[in-house]
């Protein structure tokens, strides 16, 4: 069995969601959970977190809030895109609120997709599968 875009036969594949709201972060562990149990769910709650998460081990994908207690993910986006290393992560951001032309300048800012809070089920999978987060027979 092939897992994800690695194309590496048993690999994981591993989400890095940086969001600050416990409640939020159990959401989406829960429907990953449930619907793709072969991926590897990382919460860091802070920007700061996040990267220090990367320099351990880069994830597959990145789920990134807009609103984060010590940056906001436009910014935290850029410093993640800096590195070379990590320039080819696909990425989401998430948030409970977004004007429609603010979306625009999420998606300008290098973010593949928005996901509005509480996070769809159907959604999240739409947009993992689309980065090339399944599982292949």
């Amino acid at each position: 069995m092939t897992i994800g875009n690695n194309n590496t036969p048993g690999a994981s594949q591993t989400v890095l969601y940086v969001e600050d709201n416990p409640l939020n972060a159990l959401v989406v562990r829960s429907i990953l959970k449930a619907r793709r149990p072969e991926i590897t769910l990382i919460i860091a709650d802070t920007g700061a977190a996040a990267l220090e998460q990367l320099r351990k081990k880069a994830p597959d994908f990145l789920l990134i809030d807009i609103i984060l207690p010590d940056t906001n993910g436009v910014d935290l986006l850029k410093s993640i895109r800096a590195n070379a290393a990590w320039r080819h992560i696909p990425a989401a951001a998430t948030s409970a609120t977004m004007p429609p032309d603010e979306i625009k300048s999420l998606l300008d800012a290098g973010f593949g997709q928005f996901l509005l809070k509480p996070i769809n089920t159907a959604q999240l999978l739409q947009v993992l599968t689309a980065a090339g987060l399944y599982i292949a027979a």
